[in-house]
């Protein structure tokens, strides 16, 4: 999950722009109950040392974003596999 200040930056973000692009830096799947009110979201990774430079050339459309997770992006925490032995809410 972003953090508190990072979410409300994005709902801030989002509510006063129509195209709101939201690059995330992890190595994990990341909560994100904010995806389908922003345009665009790049889940970018630990991308190393050139990651900035591909990052902005896929922002000013020099190169396009492509790849597919192996993975759902959870939207609440209680639909990721790692919470359901748990279940508590």
């Amino acid at each position: 999950r972003l953090s508190d200040v990072d979410e409300a930056l994005v709902a801030a973000a989002a509510a006063r722009h129509r195209n709101v692009v939201v690059a995330v830096m992890c190595g994990s799947a990341v909560l994100m109950p904010w995806v389908n009110s922003v345009s665009s979201t790049l889940v970018i990774w630990y991308p190393g040392v050139e990651g900035g430079g591909a990052l902005a050339d896929v922002l000013v459309g020099r190169s396009e974003p492509s790849g597919r997770l192996p993975f759902a992006v959870p939207t609440d925490p209680f639909t990721s596999p790692s919470s359901t032995a748990t279940r508590r809410r």
